[in-house]
């Protein structure tokens, strides 16, 4: 058990290495309700405010494919063909990692207003 903690410590610095900041996204979804669970762990890079304007620009038009492309931009190349076949799958993934994204460029978690 030791060495499968090793080779995937290993694995993770190499990627810190390789894109410099990385995150973590893990996600459970449970398609058949509380009988089947799915996790899915995936690594991604912090969305560039590029990445994030197509995101905006291209929600109007269709707004979860608009989200998918923004999860697609920003996850490590080592991992663009899971996510694109997990995505098929599970078409709504990618407004929960999506959501997660758009926390690191200050989506904020909670907006409360009162009028005065």
């Amino acid at each position: 058990m030791e060495d499968k903690s090793k080779e995937k410590s290993l694995k993770v610095e190499e990627l810190k290495k390789k894109y410099g900041k990385l995150y973590e996204i893990k996600t459970e979804i449970e398609p058949r309700g509380e009988y089947e669970t799915v996790a899915m762990l995936f690594y991604f890079k912090k969305p560039k405010t590029s990445s994030f304007n197509r995101y905006i620009r291209d929600m109007s038009k269709d707004s979860i494919r608009a989200m998918n492309n923004f999860v697609r931009d920003n996850i490590i190349e080592e991992q663009l063909e899971e996510i694109e076949s997990q995505l098929e799958k599970y078409p709504a993934l990618g407004l929960g990692v999506g959501e997660k994204l758009l926390s690191m460029l200050g989506l904020p978690k909670t907006t409360n207003f009162k009028l005065l």
